[in-house]
């Protein structure tokens, strides 16, 4: 018969597992109480280091890289003058506008917009004070190497309606004012023509501009683009006085050519055509919404072909 563990060794027991626990909870709070003891004498330290008698302590930190020099300090360097000036291309060179901007922008001048003349057929080049603002002409004039006292291209001519202080309209003779010319000379991108036979893509352009040219479409231009961005090659751009020659303009580009327009917008209303052809996008416009939107405008440093009784000139 097993024998039976008596009351008193199981509280006997019981009383030392009870002993055990107050030991080991004794042993974590005083080891809790050092641990805080120590924290405290090391803050403390470090503080009485960092201060020696009101002196602070060196501390040496790894030098960190170049930070970038903000706007606002280049502007301080080289500040933008209070002289906004609009370029107008008045002789269908592409990229000149964008050239001279660059060669006032270099010396200070805002330049607010650089865009095509209401036509390329400027013979001279004209500089066009806004306001009253002789010192703007002055310093303009100067910087581009005209007399504004004697020079007959130096106009003063103000129009409170224009967000400008002065026009500058590039004209056939931008080569004579030696500032300008030195400039393009020392760019190393020519101001040169694109050939439009030089590609598929340009061969269907200049085949639209043929097909609206038969329907007598008015200012057909084509506008090269594929330098200048990705959305397509080339722009085809035309108008008529009716909406009847809109449609009829429409209808031969869209008979006469292999491939098929992906996208046709525009063919119900007939105030403004548009066939995408992917890689040459026409725009067919009644004229007042030509004149209206002025979408060559958007193109200034573009090259462009202008198609005229089967004649073209590239500009």
């Amino acid at each position: 018969m097993p024998r039976k563990k008596s009351a008193l060794f199981s509280k006997k027991k019981k009383s030392k597992r009870g002993g055990h626990k107050d030991l080991q909870g004794s042993l974590i709070n005083s080891a809790i109480v050092v641990l805080s003891l120590l924290l405290v004498a090391f803050i403390f330290s470090f503080t009485t280091r960092q201060t020696h008698h009101g002196v602070p302590i060196k501390v040496t930190f790894p030098a960190l890289p170049e930070q970038p020099r903000l706007a606002v300090e280049i502007y301080e360097q080289k500040p933008v003058m209070d002289i906004e000036v609009e370029i107008l291309n008045g002789c269908g060179i592409a990229g000149l506008a964008s050239k001279v901007s660059d060669l006032l922008r270099d010396n200070n001048v805002d330049v607010v917009r650089s865009e095509n003349a209401d036509n390329f057929n400027y013979t001279q080049t004209m500089l066009i004070l806004r306001n009253e603002n002789l010192e703007d002409l002055n310093y303009v004039a100067k910087t581009l190497g005209l007399d504004p006292a004697k020079d007959p291209r130096v106009i003063h001519q103000p129009d409170e309606s224009l967000s400008v202080d002065l026009t500058l309209i590039l004209g056939k003779d931008f080569s004579s004012i030696k500032s300008i010319q030195t400039y393009i000379d020392n760019w190393s991108k020519p101001l040169s023509s694109i050939k439009l036979n030089s590609s598929g893509s340009g061969k269907l352009a200049e085949s639209i501009a043929h097909l609206a040219l038969d329907k007598k479409a008015e200012n057909i231009l084509v506008i090269h683009v594929a330098e200048l961005t990705s959305i397509t090659d080339h722009f085809v751009i035309c108008s008529a006085a009716t909406d009847i020659q809109v449609k009829a303009i429409a209808d031969a580009i869209r008979k006469g050519t292999v491939s098929k327009a992906w996208r046709i917008e525009g063919y119900e209303q007939l105030n403004w055509v548009l066939l995408d052809y992917v890689d040459v996008v026409v725009h067919i416009f009644k004229s007042s919404e030509r004149e209206y939107y002025r979408l060559e405008r958007l193109w200034a440093d573009a090259q462009l072909t202008e198609y005229n009784d089967w004649n073209q000139t590239i500009y």
